[in-house]
Formats: C-alpha cells, structure tokens, sequence
C-alpha cells in the first residue's frame, strides 16, 4: 500500500499545485489509505501517513494544507506512539512531512501548531 500512495504522490505533483488533476490523485491516496483497515491489510504506516502528508503539501493552498493538517494530528493520536522508535527510514519520511508541514504553519502564522510539531520531530529525529 505504500507504494501505491507514494505513486499518487507522484502524480499530484506532475500534475500541479491546486489542479482538478492532482486533486483527483489525492483523493486516490486517501482512499487507498481508507482501504488499509477495511481489508486488514499490512501496511507502514508511518510512511504512508508521511506520504498523504508530502501529498497534501504538493497540492498546496487552503485544502492542502487541511489535509495534511488533519493527517498528522491523526498519526500522532493513533500510530505516533505505537511505533516507537521508528525504523531510520520511516524516521526519515515521518520527519521529511513534518517538516515541510512545519514550514507551512510558519508561512501561514500559526507558530503554536510549529512549535508543537517541532517537538515530535525532535523525537523522530532520535531514530534517525
């Protein structure tokens, strides 16, 4: 399942910032996650959660950066503490995304969403 988000990835950004297109794959992402739990299937979720992330952020604007928003609060509420201490190169995406989302509440004036994001990241750096 990674794989298949990381290909909508992809294609959202071939496909351009806030475009039907890149919309439309986005929404692909999020229905293949959606699928994970439904058919009891193996998944790492740090990584595609890091991925739906990185998605969201590639398609940009208001609805870009809700998604990401609401799928990092979910991954810290649900899988964040469960797969303690992450493989490096989970850390890696995890912190990759958390970064980038970092960055965008920074742009967007929201220095307390920051800051508490920056204090995860630090964590997730330790597996690194």
């Amino acid at each position: 399942m990674r794989r298949v988000v990381r290909s909508f990835v992809q294609e959202i950004e071939l496909a351009g910032q806030e475009t039907e297109a890149a919309l439309e794959k986005l929404d692909g992402a999020f229905k293949t996650m959606a699928l994970i739990p439904y058919y009891s299937l193996a998944a790492d979720d740090s990584s595609v959660y890091a991925n739906l992330i990185r998605g969201s952020l590639l398609y940009g604007g208001e609805e870009g950066l809700r998604r990401a928003s609401v799928t990092m609060d979910e991954y810290l509420l649900i899988d964040g503490e469960k797969e303690s201490p992450l493989t490096r190169r989970r850390a890696a995406e995890v912190v990759a995304a958390a970064e980038k989302l970092s960055k965008a509440y920074e742009a967007k004036g929201d220095s307390d969403k920051a800051k508490e994001l920056e204090k995860h990241i630090a964590e997730w750096k330790k597996s690194l």
